[in-house]
């Protein structure tokens, strides 16, 4: 990974600032776990009656929070409920049943944490998941010291594409949405980050396309610390 000086880093448009703040989506970001939430959530869906593979839930509702998910898949597939509160505790359950074997980091994506660790400060992650599952992965993957704030969808009305968990990580934080990066592999997450005024960096693995991020990469540890700088140069 290229290094340049934290000195460098800090003067934007010849003024200085802090350096970027950075916030992680977690599951396809941090942790290679979409695929295996997807997988239990199709499992609950069926339970309903409702045949949805975990390719479109990962393609239609990674980073949705379950609370806008289900109903969502509920109306698509002409099904009504009665307690959306007991829905999302019942998907709660198959997701909670993943093994720590599953577990498992997005390549490239734990060396880019240690490096901008030592760079920023400490992060910051924004997730459609509950506290209890960040801080599990996290604790799992042993980074979990290098996230001075979590933040859940679940903590706030909205949940992506609205930026509202974004904007409680930034205040979290002590920063500006202007002083923030948001690192996002979900399109739900990326227009979360455009709404709360923040740069986003995509995570996108094998495929191509069309991502309304600033900057677009199949592997974090391609990011450069220029690469940030340049970022908040942006208006």
């Amino acid at each position: 990974m290229t290094v340049v000086s934290t000195q460098s880093i800090k003067k934007v448009r010849n003024t200085v600032r802090v350096v970027p703040r950075l916030i992680f989506d977690l599951d396809g970001t941090i942790a290679d776990t979409q695929g295996p939430i997807s997988r239990r959530e199709s499992l609950f869906f069926l339970r309903h009656g409702i045949h949805i593979s975990p390719h479109k839930i990962t393609r239609k509702y990674s980073g949705v929070s379950s609370t806008d998910m289900i109903p969502d898949v509920f109306r698509a597939y002409s099904k009504t409920f009665d307690d959306l509160d007991a829905l999302c505790a019942e998907r709660w359950q198959f997701v909670s049943t993943i093994p720590d074997e599953e577990i498992v980091p997005v390549p490239g994506t734990v060396e880019a944490i240690h490096h901008w660790y030592k760079l920023t400060g400490p992060l910051a992650i924004a997730s459609a998941s509950r506290l209890e599952f960040i801080e599990r992965v996290t604790r799992v993957l042993r980074i979990r010291e290098h996230f001075g704030v979590i933040a859940s969808s679940h903590e706030v009305v909205r949940g992506k594409p609205a930026p509202d968990v974004f904007l409680l990580a930034a205040k979290r934080l002590g920063f500006s949405p202007s002083e923030c990066i948001v690192i996002e592999d979900g399109v739900a997450g990326m227009l979360a980050a455009q709404a709360a005024h923040m740069k986003c960096i995509a995570l996108v693995r094998g495929g191509g396309g069309d991502y309304p991020a600033d900057l677009v990469v199949d592997d974090l540890r391609k990011v450069t610390d220029t690469d940030l700088t340049k970022l908040l140069q942006r208006s």
